[in-house]
């Protein structure tokens, strides 16, 4: 895995609620996977950072930081071309 490679990652996702909820309705929540598609941008110990919208000046519109703790499998759909 490799900076600029094109990533499919699963993710586990946070929740929260602002409706009003019974105490029992919570016994059947589940955590929510998730998958992201996109470029890596950076690859640390503890976090990866994958960008949506990247710019010929190296400038990214749009990214993700998704922490190694929450993630599930990461798959590598395309590689960086030289």
């Amino acid at each position: 895995m490799k900076i600029g490679d094109r990533l499919e990652v699963e993710w586990i996702d946070a929740q929260h609620g602002t409706t009003i909820t019974h105490i029992d309705d919570f016994e059947d929540m589940e955590p929510v996977k998730t998958k992201s598609v996109g470029i890596l941008v950076v690859d640390k110990k503890e976090f990866i950072i994958l960008g949506f919208m990247i710019f010929d000046n190296l400038r990214v519109k749009h990214y993700q930081l998704i922490p190694r703790a929450i993630i599930q499998k990461i798959k590598i759909l395309g590689v960086k071309r030289k």
